[in-house]
């Protein structure tokens, strides 16, 4: 296993998806309010912002730009499946799930230069 600084990489995924999932949790009635109002895209904005996508789009002939909305959209088409199933699953299951597909040298954006 590889690691980060002395970090493990899937501990360090794991501890990094389990914030995003647990985030969201705690905000779960108010979510689902939103998703079963088809107000759901406004979440795409928001996680625009918390990732601040704005300053990767200024890299022009970089590949960092396509990176970030690759990454930002893989977490919100996440939550999408999530809200459809009432969000049942604990964030701890979210996270499980998202770590059975992630190769090892997945991107986060924790990681860009």
């Amino acid at each position: 296993m590889k690691s980060i600084g002395g970090i493990y990489i899937e501990n360090w995924y794991r501890s990094y998806l389990l914030t995003i999932f647990t985030t969201f949790y705690a905000h779960k009635k108010e979510l689902l309010i939103i998703h079963k109002n088809g107000l759901s895209h406004l979440l795409l904005d928001v996680l625009d912002q918390c990732f601040k996508f704005d300053a990767f789009q200024g890299k022009i002939g970089s590949a960092q730009p396509f990176k970030a909305a690759y990454h930002i959209g893989g977490i919100y088409h996440n939550l999408l499946l999530w809200m459809n199933h009432g969000m049942q699953e604990t964030p701890e299951q979210m996270c499980s799930i998202a770590l059975s597909f992630m190769p090892e040298d997945s991107f986060t954006l924790l990681n860009v230069q």
